[in-house]
C-alpha cells in the first residue's frame, strides 16, 4: 500500500496585501496553487527555490538549511512523498 502523505500547506510569503491590491483580488489568489507548488519543490529538493521567496522574517526563522532537514525528517516518518493528491474542482485539477 502506497503511503500518502496530505500535507495542508499555507504559504506564510506573500500573504499580505501588496500596496494597491484590492481585497477582491487578495481573495482570488490562489493560495491551494502556491501551496502545491512549493511542496513539490520541496519533494524536488530545490529547497533554495523556495526558500527565494521568504521574507526576511521567515527567511530568519527558516533559513534553508533547517526546511531541508524538516522536510527530510519528515520524509523519514512518513515514507516518500508519493504525489500531491487533488481535490475535483481544484484550480490545480487541470494543470495535471
Amino acid at each position: 500500500m502506497t503511503n500518502i502523505v496530505r500535507i495542508l500547506f499555507v504559504p506564510v510569503c506573500g500573504t499580505q496585501l501588496a500596496v494597491g491590491q484590492t481585497a477582491t483580488q487578495a481573495k482570488s489568489t490562489d493560495y491551494a496553487g502556491l501551496g502545491a507548488r512549493v511542496v513539490q519543490k520541496l519533494a524536488a529538493g530545490e529547497f533554495s527555490a523556495v526558500t527565494a521567496n521568504f521574507d526576511a522574517q521567515m527567511a530568519k526563522d527558516l533559513p534553508q538549511a533547517k526546511l531541508s532537514a524538516l522536510w527530510k525528517e519528515l520524509l523519514a516518518q512518513a515514507g516518500p512523498f508519493p504525489a500531491i493528491v487533488l481535490v475535483p474542482g481544484s484550480p490545480l485539477e487541470d494543470e495535471n
